[in-house]
């Protein structure tokens, strides 16, 4: 058969029809690496048969024109442009995909190609073998299908490796303006580069050996950048839109305070204008209603002082959401070492921390164990955060972050990686670990120098926040929750503000805050302290 096509055709033509079919074979086989996993269009088999038609047309030109103008080097220049343009048709024909994504998967696919190929003939070099006129590996193996099996499935090992070297199915793609030009240049750089050095390497090839050896080694190393450059795409890619949607998720949660904190204003407001209306009804109501109104008036309008405007609104919301849910909420907090971070980053941070306690804490059913507690100082040029709850359940963990247990995956789990955003702005460390059903999430900013020299660190707190997680107490009891092991105190009848005030302290102020409790006495009373 063999023999009849070569009579027919002619020996020029049947070799350049066989090279361009060796040609047809690898290209396809070693790009198919990379485009298959694209999504495929409807009725794939037949878009798919149409695009390999097409390619196999252009295969036939290239063998017509590499018949009779294969001495011109700007023939061998289109030939060369003519074996990458192939794939093409199957590519946009079969598989889905923006354009931008589809090249980007033709570009390394062809960049695969061109890798297998040269080292497969410096391979073929280096045994001393002309990879113009053979291509066995093996001198002694004589049977020319054997040698063409291997040489088939070497170029698809190497290009799978290289997929899995360079192409990370977990990491998505995200197109955007500035992604479409640069695949958009990769391809066409990438383009002319490799048919330029393919057509002064096969003018060059009888010549002089070692600089076509030479030419085939910087050939593999351009392409070895082109997939690095392909990889560098994607990531940052991925990067900028989880920036893009970190944005969204803080512009969102500065709208979120405004509005918080304008409610806020509002509450105190009226419960300021309830204080007078109450006491011009004294004669009508009995003393039991007086203590009643005047214990709810006090709860809505208890005042929350921490130095920090937008940690205020924070706390005061998750007491309210504590008080509802019957979660005992602990936190003694300095909010004026945070005075160096933005609005929507104090505002971000914290109600995502303490929401996610919350959620934690009402999964819990023992009611000894829906405490939360909250730690924020200043030490060593450094803003320490510490929020500690109990948990029920199993907690996994990926990248050190824990993983949403909502079921819409999509539009939840944004808090922690928030969170983690944030940190990295101001060139923190956010450490987050789950043993023995306690929950501690630890962060660490560091302070810039010139917020440092403004305001003095609060020295005298001491370094704890270990062991576990204070209990909720009896009936009569509640925990002290500062930092370290806390004794327990009586629990008052009326929530009242209480100001705690030392000697002498020129310190950051921390302020301790109990749900519907008044604060014990402190650990360190050197300290001036504002409690509520």
């Amino acid at each position: 058969m063999i023999a009849f096509l070569a009579q027919c055709l002619g020996e020029s033509y049947f070799y350049q029809m066989y090279l361009s079919i060796v040609t047809f074979l690898e290209t396809l086989s070693s790009v198919a690496v990379f485009i298959f996993p694209l999504k495929h269009k409807p009725r794939y088999v037949v878009r798919a048969a149409a695009g390999l038609a097409l390619m196999a047309a252009i295969m036939v030109i290239r063998a017509i024109l590499r018949t009779h103008l294969e001495t011109l080097l700007w023939s061998r220049f289109i030939s060369n442009m003519l074996e990458y343009l192939s794939m093409l048709p199957l590519l946009f024909l079969a598989h889905e995909g923006t354009w931008c994504e589809r090249l980007k998967a033709w570009c390394a696919g062809c960049a695969a190609v061109q890798i297998a190929g040269s080292l497969y003939a410096l391979v073929l070099s280096f045994t001393g073998a002309d990879d113009t006129q053979t291509m066995a590996l093996f001198p002694q193996i004589t049977n020319a299908d054997v040698t063409l099996l291997i040489w088939f499935v070497f170029h698809l090992a190497v290009c799978y490796l290289l997929r899995l070297l360079f192409i990370h199915p977990s990491v998505q793609y995200h197109e955007d303006r500035k992604s479409q030009i640069q695949t958009t240049w990769l391809c066409v750089l990438f383009l002319l580069a490799s048919v330029l050095i393919n057509a002064v390497m096969s003018e060059y090839r009888a010549d002089s050996r070692p600089l076509y050896e030479m030419l085939r080694c910087c050939l593999v190393f351009m392409c070895i950048s082109v997939l690095a450059l392909h990889h560098d795409i994607v990531l940052f890619s991925q990067h900028r839109a989880e920036i893009e949607v970190m944005d969204q998720v803080l512009a969102e949660n500065r709208r979120q305070y405004e509005t918080m904190k304008a409610n806020i204003d509002l509450v105190n407001l009226r419960c300021h204008d309830l204080r007078h209306q109450l006491d011009k009804l004294q004669s009508r109501l009995t003393e039991s209603e007086i203590s009643a109104l005047r214990e709810a008036i006090d709860l809505y309008d208890s005042n929350v002082k921490t130095g920090n405007e937008v940690l205020d609104v924070v706390l005061y919301s998750t007491m309210l959401k504590c008080m509802d849910n019957g979660i005992s909420f602990t936190s003694m907090a300095d909010g004026e070492c945070l005075s160096f971070m933005r609005t929507r980053h104090i505002y971000a941070l914290f109600s995502n921390a303490l929401d996610n306690a919350v959620e934690a804490v009402m999964r819990v059913s023992d009611p000894e164990k829906r405490v939360i507690s909250l730690h924020v100082r200043r030490l060593s040029g450094a803003v320490e955060i510490a929020v500690m709850n109990y948990y029920e359940g199993e907690i996994k963990f990926k990248n050190d972050l824990p993983q949403t247990i909502k079921t819409d995956g999509r539009r939840h789990g944004f808090g922690t990686s928030s969170m983690q955003y944030i940190v990295s702005q101001y060139g923190g460390t956010m450490k987050i670990s789950a043993k023995d059903s306690v929950y501690l999430l630890e962060i660490r900013l560091n302070i810039p120098e010139k917020a440092e020299k403004t305001k003095g660190g609060n020295q005298g707190l001491r370094r704890s926040l270990k062991g576990q997680l204070p209990l909720a107490g009896s009936r009569d009891s509640v925990p002290c929750g500062v930092w370290g092991n806390a004794p327990t105190v009586p629990r008052p009848t009326n929530p009242k503000e209480v100001t705690n005030k030392g000697a002498g302290s020129e310190a950051s102020l921390p302020v301790t805050l109990r749900v519907r409790r008044r604060a014990p006495k402190l650990l360190f009373p050197q300290d001036s302290v504002k409690t509520t």
